[in-house]
């Protein structure tokens, strides 16, 4: 019999997937004969859900809840991939400079940029630095900036995930004729799909061109923020370009049909570790 440490035990959020997601991962893992459960976290505790099996090599999938409470136990490591100094804008800019499609920043507090003297109307895409979703990127005017940080320092706590203090991405808004997302597993492109075009939703496993998946695995040369991890990807100005990196055990499918792949990946990637 296999040593609990040694088995691969997926856990699966059931109160945040939609029911095509859900059932493509039910699928996947019944056909593949792997170790899982199904568990409800609750929005914004602390705590992890009681496991079946919490001695496993466990992969945790759901929501920035769930996933930041494994990796903060520091007990799921293996299952948990992720890295906060390793996922950031600031690191992405480091390794991958001239292909970031926001590489004319700032990254520095909502204080210091609105201190400087620039036009009311002038526009600025902003965004957190790190990778824990405290807000959506928009693009604001200097003038919604000034107001925003305003209200976050008459609020002034401390312990919030946003503060007036809190490190955010400033550039230029940038127009974008595509995006992809790809799922990378032990530095393999497992699964690629399109899910937005001219700015809308708009999801095909089909256009994914030669060219771009070349680019993908030449950034993933470079660079990889972890041994699994999923990268999006832009098509702007006639060039392609990285938006960035996220970490895969909250980061969502477009396509139910790619789940079955990245669960065999990921899977089997970790079992060669525990071998």
């Amino acid at each position: 019999m296999m040593p609990p440490e040694k088995e691969v035990h997926w856990v699966l959020q059931r109160n945040l997937l939609p029911p095509p997601m859900l059932a493509a991962f039910r699928q996947a893992f019944t056909q593949q004969a792997i170790s899982h459960e199904e568990v409800v976290s609750i929005p914004f505790s602390r705590e992890l859900p009681m496991l079946q099996k919490p001695t496993a090599c466990c992969v945790f999938y759901g929501s920035t809840t769930l996933v930041m409470n494994a990796y903060h136990t520091g007990r799921y490591a293996a299952g948990v991939f992720y890295d906060s100094s390793a996922f950031t804008m600031t690191n992405y800019l480091a390794h991958w400079p001239e292909h970031m499609l926001n590489h004319d920043v700032a990254i520095q507090t909502l204080g210091r940029f609105v201190a400087q003297p620039l036009p009311a109307d002038s526009q600025w895409f902003v965004r957190p630095n790190d990778d824990t979703k405290t807000f959506a990127g928009r693009v604001m005017s200097f003038d919604q900036l000034r107001e925003w940080h305003q209200q976050l320092a008459a609020v002034a706590d401390a312990g919030a995930d946003l503060t007036a203090d809190s490190l955010l991405l400033f550039s230029s808004p940038k127009v974008i004729d595509k995006e992809w997302r790809h799922f990378i597993v032990g530095g393999q492109v497992v699964s690629s799909a399109r899910y937005q075009q001219r700015g809308e939703l708009s999801v095909s496993g089909a256009d994914v061109p030669a060219d771009l998946l070349a680019f993908v695995v030449d950034c993933c040369a470079a660079y990889q923020p972890h041994a699994v991890f999923v990268l999006d990807t832009a098509l702007a100005d006639g060039r392609y370009w990285v938006i960035e990196c996220n970490c895969f055990n909250g980061t969502g499918f477009y396509q139910p049909a790619a789940i079955a792949d990245v669960v065999a990946a990921v899977t089997g990637l970790l079992r060669q570790k525990l071998a």
